[in-house]
């Protein structure tokens, strides 16, 4: 939010004005994440029916576990990627 901090310089007029507002616009682009994956918002649907035998309610509900899980070290990996990526545009625009 520091963008929104500062005015644009008053001496420079409409050309000012226009570099501070492109200014803005850059800072608004890289602070807004990338959509999340689609896939990280899926749910996994539960498939247990009332008079399943115990041992295919097991099954299915570890097939469900597993796909979940397999789902979370998707969009973690995905949300891992994307902070190192920021860091790193940080460390540069630092430098």
């Amino acid at each position: 939010m520091t963008a929104c901090a500062s005015a644009p310089p008053a001496t420079d007029g409409l050309d000012a004005a226009a570099a501070y507002d492109a200014g803005v616009a850059d800072g608004l682009e890289s602070s807004v994440p990338p959509a999340l994956p689609p896939d990280c918002r899926a749910l996994e649907p539960l498939t247990v029916k009332a008079g399943d035998r115990l041992d295919a309610a097991a099954l299915k509900l570890n097939a469900a576990r597993k796909a979940a899980n397999s789902r979370v070290r998707r969009c973690a990996t995905f949300y891992d990627a994307m902070r190192e990526e920021r860091v790193a545009r940080a460390r540069e625009a630092r430098s």
